[in-house]
């Protein structure tokens, strides 16, 4: 191994053994905890219902029904604000009657009501509808403040190494797309195909590329969303920080802690995060050596 790989591998490992424990300061924070707080008392939708709310409502960051922005926020949604709708699931039991000789074992185990005089097994099926109900985003409300979230989105670009980036990207067979909505992302990977917004940064190109070639194609790994989550952003950090791209310094620490990662989930995927950070360097720098060597070429 040269001088210069020796040298890269170090700066690897100092920038992420650096962002491992400025992610446990964020993670341990009073302030962090404190959006946690009041952040988990938002209700989790389901994903249809999540983009019921980004069709209905685009801008929509924290929504809640018109009750619970009173009761678990001391906010009241505002005067003339129409609703977003999604759907609700009715859980109910469908009344059934049933000769207690015709009856099996389930039927008489477990879903049972009553037993009328005629001897008949009076019991219920579990059946699911849905009804349509509205939440209310928070531009929508008034009232106690929010606390403001955690900064992980960073739109400085690099035009020159986004070009060395989507050069490497289309070596390995990677489209890279501009989207207009990616329903809250400022990115997304979807094997062979990379989803990006207009303003996104750099840092987003890289880190939905270092998901492209640590985790399509590899179902042996069975890595859980965080574990993803860490190496493709350690590795768009470190990568970042190698070609001073510049970037608010909390930006990955923010983004790792809500994925509720820590310096030792951090250091736990320490070899692929170096693996693909020199990878994708080595990439960027070989690209930005052919466009220079062009552009000589044609002077």
């Amino acid at each position: 191994m040269d001088d210069k790989a020796k040298q890269l591998l170090n700066l690897i490992e100092d920038k992420i053994q650096a962002l491992a424990e400025e992610t446990d300061s964020v993670r341990f924070s009073d302030t962090f905890i404190s959006y946690l707080a009041v952040i988990g008392r938002f209700h989790h939708y389901s994903f249809r219902n999540q983009l019921l709310i980004s069709f209905g409502y685009p801008n929509a960051t924290h929504v809640a029904g018109y009750k619970d922005w009173a009761r678990k926020f001391n906010r009241q949604v505002k005067k003339g604000e129409h609703g977003i709708a999604i759907l609700a699931p009715v859980i109910g039991k469908k009344p059934e009657r049933k000769n207690t000789s015709d009856a099996d074992e389930n039927e008489k185990e477990g879903v049972i009501i009553t037993t009328d005089e005629d001897g008949y097994l009076r019991f219920g099926k579990d059946f699911i509808t849905y009804r349509t109900v509205y939440v209310f985003d928070v531009s929508q409300t008034e009232g106690d403040p929010l606390p403001e979230s955690p900064n992980w989105h960073d739109f400085e670009k690099n035009p020159e190494v986004e070009a060395a980036l989507k050069s490497f990207a289309t070596s390995k067979g990677i489209k890279i797309e501009i989207v207009e909505s990616l329903h809250g992302a400022d990115g997304a990977s979807s094997g062979g195909k990379i989803r990006i917004l207009p303003k996104a940064g750099t840092r987003t190109m890289i880190h939905e590329l270092a998901h492209e070639i640590l985790h399509w194609g590899h179902p042996e790994l069975k890595l859980s969303t965080k574990q993803e989550e860490i190496e493709a952003d350690a590795t768009a950090f470190v990568v970042a920080q190698y070609f001073n791209i510049s970037q608010d310094p909390q930006t990955s620490p923010n983004y790792l802690a809500l994925h509720n990662a820590d310096s030792k989930a951090i250091l736990a995927c320490f070899n692929r995060i170096r693996e693909t950070s020199v990878q994708i360097i080595e990439a960027i720098e070989l690209g930005m050596d052919r466009s220079t060597k062009k552009m000589e070429g044609a002077a």
